[in-house]
């Protein structure tokens, strides 16, 4: 005879939260809108897509890739003062 031992994991019910941090919800956070061009909007849903992201994870993606880019003291006010609005 061959033995089963599999352990039995609970899942919780529903969608698991899926916000930066452990624990955070999407819904806690504010909303941005932003007018942009059909076409940019559009490559924009086509990134997302294709690198399998949603929306508001790709552009938190972009705009850190884009500060890391900048000059360091610029980067370094942009950073000083995006924490202060915490």
């Amino acid at each position: 005879m061959s033995e089963n031992n599999t352990i039995t994991v609970r899942r919780k019910r529903g969608r698991p939260r899926g916000g930066v941090r452990p624990g955070e919800r999407l819904r806690d956070y504010p909303v941005l809108t932003v007018r942009v061009p059909p076409d940019t909007r559009a490559m924009f849903a086509e990134l997302c897509t294709r690198r399998r992201m949603p929306r508001w994870m790709m552009l938190r993606h972009l705009i850190v890739c884009f500060v890391r880019n900048l000059p360091a003291n610029e980067r370094r006010r942009i950073v000083q003062r995006s924490k202060v609005g915490d």
